[in-house]
């Protein structure tokens, strides 16, 4: 795995304009929330954090996010609540998460969290 902070990087300027050869960034973290949860939470807090625009929060949002909640939902779903109380940019996160297959116990406290994007 390269870096982290490439992986960040790379990962929020995909979010901004697709490129071919950084399509690794999406493999990369794939592959981390399946596989290892909390170092995806981390860098999902980290990606969230840095995105310049609601386009990318979006993309985040869409993609990593939604895919730890659809895989992970019962376990990360404090986590969640918590991130959602601490960060605004969380918040309006969560709004551009889609229902999925994310359980429905799960979907029902996210939608209570959900702040629309401007």
């Amino acid at each position: 795995m390269k870096s982290v902070d490439e992986l960040i990087d790379t990962y929020l300027r995909l979010g901004q304009a697709s490129e071919e050869e950084d399509n690794w960034a999406i493999e990369e973290m794939d592959n981390l929330v399946k596989e290892k949860p909390l170092e995806a939470q981390e860098i999902i807090i980290k990606l969230i954090t840095k995105a310049p625009d609601d386009k990318t929060l979006a993309f985040i949002a869409a993609g990593p996010l939604e895919d730890l909640l659809v895989h992970h939902g019962e376990k990360v779903i404090d986590w969640a609540e918590e991130n959602t109380r601490q960060n605004n940019k969380f918040a309006k996160a969560l709004s551009c998460v889609w229902k999925n297959n994310i359980k429905d116990g799960v979907w029902e406290r996210i939608v209570k969290l959900r702040k629309p994007v401007s």
